[in-house]
């Protein structure tokens, strides 16, 4: 074990330890409409992730919400690990924004919603010229997509790894394995990916992803392993919202 990453390892013990079980998952997922829904959440851990909603809240409010937490829960992070390795967790901030990013970037239409975030309403001009000027003096100008990928996602990587500091090959190696982890469950093509057969795909990330944590004590990939674990978690989270604030109860099945 690296003494380095002692305090992150202890931070992150405790955080996991709190983590919803897939238990208290199933029985808030059972909810049907949103009001249900919302009364769960909150006698559970998740309750800070959703007390401030009410049952009228839009899939905007809560995308923009959840985005908000992402970034406190990698700000926290940042502060548990050496300061070395604090460009590299400060980059996760902009992973929930790829996919809004590529949008702008390829020419889509400024939607109603952006101007409503705090990150994305200096970049969100009608005029494309204005635009990817604001785009080049971003956070996001060093991996803009360029077309490349439907979300700038391997850009990205490709800059993720330029943050990396120095360090021995085995803690690199476990670092690749990682991404190689999310490679396979992104490249994925199993013919039904909505609904229950994605969330079981993601059930199956997140305890593939929990062993390679429990097995790499001491490395800096315990740290990504972790912010992809909350990443997973509001994903989670955000998909149970956001299905029932669109069908609620009108279409119960949708919300399954």
């Amino acid at each position: 074990m690296s003494i380095e990453f002692l305090y992150a390892q202890a931070r992150i013990r405790a955080r996991l330890g709190r983590r919803l079980p897939e238990g208290g998952w199933r029985l808030i997922e059972s909810s049907l409409g949103l009001a249900q829904y919302l009364h769960s959440a909150r006698a559970s851990v998740l309750a800070p992730r959703v007390q401030h909603f009410t049952t009228r809240v839009s899939p905007h409010t809560i995308d923009r919400s959840l985005r908000h937490d992402w970034c406190e829960e990698v700000a926290a992070v940042g502060r548990w690990v050496p300061e070395r390795w604090r460009e590299a967790v400060c980059m996760t901030t902009w992973l929930p924004y790829l996919p809004s990013i590529a949008y702008l970037e390829n020419g889509g239409t400024t939607l109603d919603w952006m101007h409503d975030d705090s990150v994305l309403a200096e970049m969100a001009q009608d005029d494309i010229a204005a635009r990817r000027l604001a785009l080049g003096k971003s956070p996001f100008a060093g991996f803009l997509p360029a077309g490349e990928t439907p979300d700038g996602s391997k850009r990205w990587i490709a800059s993720w790894r330029y943050t990396w500091p120095a360090m021995g090959a085995v803690e690199r190696s476990s670092l690749e394995q990682l991404l190689a982890v999310v490679d396979r469950f992104s490249t994925e093509d199993d013919g039904a990916n909505v609904g229950r057969a994605r969330r079981e795909r993601l059930i199956h990330l997140d305890r593939t992803v929990a062993r390679l944590l429990r097995r790499r004590t001491g490395q800096p990939v315990v740290v990504f392993c972790y912010l992809l674990l909350a990443g997973l978690d509001l994903q989670r989270l955000r998909d149970g919202l956001v299905r029932r604030a669109l069908f609620n109860d009108v279409v119960p099945e949708a919300a399954a």
